[in-house]
């Protein structure tokens, strides 16, 4: 009887070792895998403005850049296109050291957001 239990012990104890592996993927260990960011043909209307809205024209627009912009507009291409061209919009996304950090009193623009604006501006950005 004493060894018929250590035999069902470990029976349980093997089974269990195998099906709690069972479902295991290196995604749900690890995380999803590093995904590259796709900087290729990057456009001004697709790629930059969803950027420029979601983490800058909240505060650089015409109605709040003298208030809590900085006296900053970044509200439309040509207006944009005065920063890029003295390197400040990327200098401020990029947080280098060289211009006021952006967004201000805000999380860091991911990378890949980061690579696409600078894509984009070393494509010669293009009004796309």
């Amino acid at each position: 009887m004493k060894k018929q239990k250590l035999i069902f012990i470990f029976l349980i104890a093997i089974a269990v070792i195998i099906t709690g592996c069972f479902n295991d993927s290196e995604e749900k260990l690890y995380g999803q895998p590093n995904i590259t960011c796709d900087t290729t043909a990057m456009s001004y209307t697709q790629d930059i403005v969803p950027i420029i809205d979601a983490y800058c024209i909240t505060c650089h627009n015409q109605s709040n850049a003298a208030s809590i912009g900085g006296n900053v507009i970044l509200e439309g291409y040509t207006d944009l296109k005065v920063y890029v061209d003295n390197g400040l919009l990327l200098s401020s996304v990029s947080q280098d050291g060289n211009a006021s950090p952006m967004p201000k009193g805000g999380s860091k623009l991911s990378d890949c957001e980061i690579e696409k604006i600078a894509a984009w501006i070393t494509a010669g950005s293009l009004d796309n």
